[in-house]
């Protein structure tokens, strides 16, 4: 086991001193939590967005960033777009510096119920469910064989693939249903 902060580096996204709907409309995505959905974060173009005038590029994000929502729910993912955008203040940014592990593989841990168990036991039970920097930096994460880490990564974008598949299902059996409820009704 290697503790998270000993091969990433970790820091705030960034914290805005007014509400964000206030500077919205500019060039620069902010990435929110209701922009996450998947392991990947690949298509930013539906993100709010805020001039950059005023944001130091040391806020930017990186391809292989990893954001990790810090309260509720601690959900992780990764960012593979190359544009220009920075996360908001409910996110960690963490930055793998070690080659011996994958940030998809880092994502996928953290996602995973060992990893959502070390989030909680580490989370601050003062009001709302919420996670410190420093507790963060402190998760074990397992050293595996890169070549595990690619199939770890693998199955859980399988099993990401079948959730999403499911669910559409399941939404076309109700309208399906639906459709049958109302021309029996008719008849």
């Amino acid at each position: 086991m290697t503790k998270l902060v000993e091969i990433a580096d970790l820091r705030m996204g960034y914290s805005f001193r007014e509400g964000l709907s206030k500077m919205l409309h500019g060039e620069l995505p902010v990435i929110q939590f209701k922009d996450i959905s998947n392991l990947f974060i690949e298509d930013i173009s539906t993100c709010s967005t805020i001039s950059s005038a005023k944001i130091k590029s040391s806020h930017f994000l990186c391809p292989g960033d990893i954001l990790v929502s810090n309260r509720g729910n601690y959900k992780a993912s990764v960012l593979k777009c190359k544009e220009k955008c920075i996360a908001s203040g409910v996110f960690f940014v963490i930055s793998v510096n070690d080659q011996n592990f994958l940030p998809e593989y880092i994502a996928v841990f953290l996602n995973s119920n060992e990893g959502q168990k070390a989030l909680s036991a580490k989370q601050n039970f003062a009001g709302v469910q919420s996670i410190i920097r420093s507790e963060l930096e402190q998760i074990d994460i397992p050293l595996i064989p890169m070549e595990k880490q690619r199939k770890l990564v693998e199955l859980f974008l399988l099993y990401e693939k079948e959730s999403s598949i499911m669910e559409k299902i399941a939404q076309n059996r109700k309208k399906l249903i639906n459709l049958i409820l109302s021309q029996t009704i008719k008849e």
